[in-house]
């Protein structure tokens, strides 16, 4: 019978049977291993820690919820160690002669590449320079202006909008007022929005929104192309510029790709390109 555990991670099944390879699986404590650790060898071929937990976290995340990384580890190695004996049989067999075989392991070559190189060229051509200026000019650039915390019920008609509003007139809770009819994604938290500021909504939301003091609500539903909405403000605020550690990833990706449209242009030159 198979492992409980072993079949939540879905490993390798071939014809319903499970490959067990426990012999080249026993514990060790991942959390004193690098990523260069080599955990298991296949004749010349070597399975490094790294490999074990990329592929940890390729795994859903209801299992990953389910199920801490050392518990699951030794059945990756498994896992890892079957493909790397499968992929020695497929050169044993000559299979890298295949046509097929060479255009999809040419692809892949360039996917690693690519991304090896982009990876390269962020690293080289980025600097923390770079994203501090990126950032100073984000900030001079920077709308002070509000942010808006605000809750909504969606409807499909104005009439279901109005006998809502009567309920709210009457003290009804508008979190679970919001749960019980909204037919938007917000429902299950109370129609809840969060904050936004002024851009981030359709202009009929946001002009009603305006117009609101906090914990107020609209005495008459705003029509969108959503649907109509009963609408509540919960706080209005004064934005803050993000600091520069919450935009940093995002800025060096904006320098990257501003650069990078360059680049590709000078790669056009320098290399022949024949489209068919």
């Amino acid at each position: 019978m198979l492992h409980k555990q072993k079949y939540m991670v879905g490993l390798c099944l071939i014809g319903g049977v499970f490959l067990s390879l426990s012999t080249y699986t026993q514990t060790i404590y991942a959390q004193t291993l690098s990523r260069d650790t080599v955990v298991a060898e296949v004749e010349q071929d070597t399975i490094i820690e790294g490999e074990v937990i990329d592929r940890y976290r390729t795994l859903p995340a209801q299992v990953r919820k389910n199920n801490e990384y050392d518990a699951v580890r030794p059945q990756l190695i498994e896992q890892l160690t079957i493909e790397r004996l499968f992929a020695l049989e497929g050169r044993k067999n000559g299979l890298l002669k295949d046509k097929d075989v060479k255009t999809a392991v040419r692809r892949a070559e360039n996917t690693i590449l690519q991304q090896a190189f982009l990876q390269d060229y962020v690293k080289k051509n980025v600097s923390q320079a770079d994203v501090e200026a990126e950032y100073n000019s984000y900030k001079a650039n920077y709308s002070q202006g509000a942010e808006y915390r605000a809750r909504h019920i969606l409807v499909k008609t104005e009439d279901e909008g109005m006998d809502l509003v009567k309920k709210l007139d009457k003290g009804s809770d508008f979190s679970e007022l919001a749960k019980t009819y909204s037919t938007g994604p917000s429902a299950p938290n109370g129609g809840d929005l969060g904050y936004f500021r002024e851009g981030q909504m359709v202009k009929p939301f946001e002009n009603a929104v305006k117009l609101l003091d906090s914990g107020k609500y609209t005495k008459k539903p705003v029509k969108t192309d959503f649907g109509w909405h009963v609408i509540k403000l919960e706080d209005k605020r004064q934005a803050e510029v993000p600091e520069l550690d919450e935009l940093e990833e995002q800025l060096r990706k904006t320098i990257a790709d501003r650069k990078l449209q360059i680049y590709v242009q000078e790669l056009e030159k320098k290399y022949k390109i024949d489209v068919k």
